[in-house]
C-alpha cells in the first residue's frame, strides 16, 4: 500500500466514468400496494387520534367537575331516555 495521494488526473478520470443506469422496476413489483397500505395506516392512526381526543375531553370534563367540589360528576345513563 503506497502513501501517495492520487494525482489530479486520476481523480478527474474517476469522476468521468459512466455510471450504470438505474434498474427498471419489474412488473412483479409490490409497489402499487404501498400507496393504499399507507392510506389505510394513516386513516387508522387518524381515527385513533380522534377517539383519544374525545376520551381525553370526557375525562377532562369529569376532572373539572370533581375539582370544583361537586359530587355526582359522572354521566349516568337514564334507561327511560330515548
Amino acid at each position: 500500500m503506497s502513501d501517495e495521494l492520487p494525482s489530479r488526473e486520476e481523480i478527474l478520470a474517476r469522476r468521468r466514468k459512466p455510471r450504470a443506469p438505474a434498474p427498471a422496476p419489474d412488473a412483479g413489483s409490490p409497489r402499487p400496494t404501498v400507496g393504499p397500505l399507507h392510506v389505510a395506516v394513516f386513516l387508522l392512526l387518524a381515527a385513533g387520534a380522534v377517539f383519544l381526543a374525545f376520551k381525553l375531553l370526557e375525562v377532562s370534563k369529569i376532572q373539572d367537575c370533581v375539582m370544583q367540589g361537586r359530587k355526582n360528576c359522572d354521566h349516568i345513563d337514564d334507561p327511560n331516555e330515548r
